[in-house]
């Protein structure tokens, strides 16, 4: 039984584990049973809480959080850990839930209380606590090295991640970027980060990156440091369960990051595939795997291919058509497709087959990277829709003098429609990059 389970927590003495409440006990089996519905677990929470089980009911308010899927949902089981954790001296630990909470509430945390901490004659600068000394030391016409990266750039891609699709289910997005400057104010490493609701503190949808911003500075190594305790510092502050950072598996600070993982489970290989498309057409289509580009041929010989523009009527209508027909939520929502149509910081290709909407690509542009998006299609054929748009869309990323075409991430170790879409992908691309993701900090 779970409840005898209760004795390994070593909050409680033997005159209190034999006055547990009968029913408590019963709840306990309850929840061994996965019978008891999110409430029932908060309320056996506050029961373990009272009757001074503090371990069993920090795991038991963690359990309430993780039985709901629906992010505001979760916010009961931490205004009860917060409450335990005020209980037992853990001050810092209480306020992270807060300030967790106040971004499901879509309030906004008081970013003057965000830390900024020093080594010696380095200090760190966020953007959020003062926007214009930020300004000031990074220079008015500072171009972010992430312009160039579809999962990070402060542009589209914030601006995407910003915009909640789903109302308020997820909660508030709050920026926690810095730059590490020495004493003369020299930007030494840049680190985008930003959280959304209870969720990682990451960059984006996607892992922090440490961007060095003065390779031959002497003081770059201790500025690693300072970055990397700012993020835990931030973690803590904000109340984020983690901080998920990325970094290359052959890079020479991987060991250092590695280092900071509770476990080996929390480092999580990831591969990039691209094509660089300084080639002809001919070369392009001669790259692609066998089987992809006989599924190209089909589609070009048998579908007709055109792009939407912002001003065509039934441009929305499509968009909406294409991903029904895919059984999916569109990535964006209508009036964000509209404007990024509109301002040409993304394309949209549509298939026909037969007269018929069959699939639907997206792209974005960032810098000189333009990056596959979103693609979807009729999931009541089994016909190749997909692959000539994806070529097509190629095909302009290269006449509009774009030097790489993006794929992100290969989820190849995910669940089966993740490793097909992996597969899908990897017959485009002809060049790979291997990464590792760490959660740091849990």
């Amino acid at each position: 039984m779970l409840a005898r389970k209760i004795q390994g927590d070593k909050s409680l003495n033997n005159t209190a584990i034999e006055t547990v409440q009968v029913s408590l006990v019963r709840q306990l089996d309850a929840l061994e049973a996965n019978t008891l519905d999110s409430d029932a677990i908060g309320s056996l929470a506050e029961g373990l809480a009272r009757t001074g089980f503090h371990a069993s009911a920090w795991a038991a308010f963690i359990r309430q959080a993780e039985s709901t899927e629906i992010p505001v949902d979760r916010i009961a089981a931490y205004r009860g850990l917060a409450a335990l954790a005020r209980s037992q001296g853990m001050t810092a630990t209480a306020y992270g839930f807060e300030r967790r909470m106040n971004r499901l509430n879509g309030i906004g945390n008081d970013p003057a209380g965000i830390p900024e901490i020093s080594i010696g004659d380095l200090s760190v600068i966020g953007r959020s606590v003062d926007t214009e000394y930020w300004n000031s030391i990074v220079g008015a016409d500072y171009i972010s090295p992430l312009a160039c990266d579809p999962l990070r750039d402060p542009n589209l891609a914030m601006t995407i991640f910003k915009d909640n699709a789903f109302g308020n289910l997820l909660g508030l997005v709050e920026d926690y970027s810095f730059v590490v400057v020495d004493d003369s104010g020299q930007p030494l490493i840049e680190v985008e980060c930003d959280a959304r609701g209870d969720q990682n503190l990451g960059c984006r949808e996607a892992g922090i990156i440490l961007i060095e911003l003065a390779p031959d500075s002497p003081a770059l190594d201790t500025a690693r440091d300072l970055a990397l305790q700012q993020l835990e510092a931030i973690t803590l502050w904000a109340g984020c369960p983690y901080a998920l950072v990325e970094e290359a598996r052959q890079s020479l600070q991987r060991d250092r990051l590695a280092r900071l993982v509770s476990s080996p489970h929390d480092i999580q290989p990831l591969r990039y595939g691209w094509i660089d498309l300084d080639r002809d057409p001919q070369t392009l289509l001669a790259s692609y795997r066998a089987s992809t580009r006989q599924r190209v041929r089909w589609g070009l010989d048998n579908m007709s291919v055109s792009s939407l523009m912002a001003d065509d009527t039934g441009a929305v209508d499509c968009y909406r058509a294409a991903y029904f027909l895919a059984q999916r939520r569109p990535p964006l929502p209508d009036e964000m497709f509209l404007r990024a149509l509109h301002e040409g910081s993304i394309d949209a290709f549509v298939g026909h087959f037969e007269g018929q909407l069959a699939a639907l690509v997206l792209t974005s542009h960032h810098g000189s990277v333009t990056y596959d998006m979103a693609t979807c299609r009729d999931v009541g054929s089994s016909r190749p829709f997909s692959h000539c748009l994806v070529h097509v869309a190629i095909l302009q990323a290269m006449a509009k003098g774009r030097r790489m075409f993006h794929f992100g991430p290969l989820y190849e170790d995910g669940d089966d429609k993740m490793c097909r879409i992996a597969e899908f992908k990897r017959g485009f691309a002809s060049s790979f990059g291997e990464y590792e993701l760490m959660k740091l900090f849990r």
